[in-house]
């Protein structure tokens, strides 16, 4: 069961290069966004607990609701990259297809923003062979999750089924979406929650 959740071993050794958990304390991260109403949610509410997180972001969703990419850098938080059309790789994409949808939404993040992005993290954590080169190439590391919460399922009990097996240098994976939204605030409720019932940090710290 808990493979579901936290990727096997296995393979966190075998692509040690990708950040699959912080030095120390543990890192909520939200991918898909910016979103109309959503985002606005998610930050009151990290604001209200003190967290700083990284949000990875859909380049076409950015250049729909800038003012908002924007909100996100000025109240403290990070974003990382999340392609440009939230692209799924698989078997038949070009390498040249993959760097597009990443250099393109750098480029939107910089414009919107003036942000130098720093992380990548593919949709739905689908990578090929060459995947990290290109990522590599514009300066970035690969970030997955070490805790997928399955928020976009919009079942808080499949939340906090995941959080059972939350690490005190857990990367957390939720969503800043509309299949999410209706629980996302309660899904950030219930992982403060279990952090400090736990005794660990809430402020991160990146290898």
């Amino acid at each position: 069961m808990r493979l579901k959740y936290d990727p096997p071993r296995i393979i966190k050794k075998y692509l040690n290069d990708y950040i699959w958990e912080t030095n120390s304390g543990v890192l909520l991260t939200f991918d898909d966004g910016p979103t109309e109403y959503y985002t606005r949610v998610i930050l009151d509410k990290l604001e209200e607990y003190n967290l700083k997180s990284i949000f990875f972001v859909v380049g076409e969703n950015v250049k729909r609701f800038p003012s908002l990419a924007r909100l996100i850098i000025e109240k403290g938080h990070e974003i990382g990259n999340h392609t440009m059309r939230h692209y799924r790789s698989n078997i038949f994409s070009s390498l040249n297809m993959i760097a597009n949808e990443v250099e393109n939404c750098n480029k939107m993040i910089c414009d919107t923003t003036g942000f130098n992005v720093r992380f990548f993290r593919p949709p739905h954590g689908r990578v090929k062979p060459g995947y990290y080169q290109i990522v590599k190439s514009f300066n970035m590391k690969m970030m997955l999750w070490s805790c997928l919460t399955y928020d976009y399922s919009g079942n808080i009990d499949i939340v906090d089924r995941s959080l059972r097996y939350l690490r005190s240098n857990s990367i957390i994976t939720l969503h800043d979406s509309l299949k999410s939204g209706k629980i996302i605030s309660n899904a950030i409720d219930n992982c403060v929650s279990k952090i400090l019932i736990k005794g660990f940090d809430k402020d991160w710290m990146l290898k």
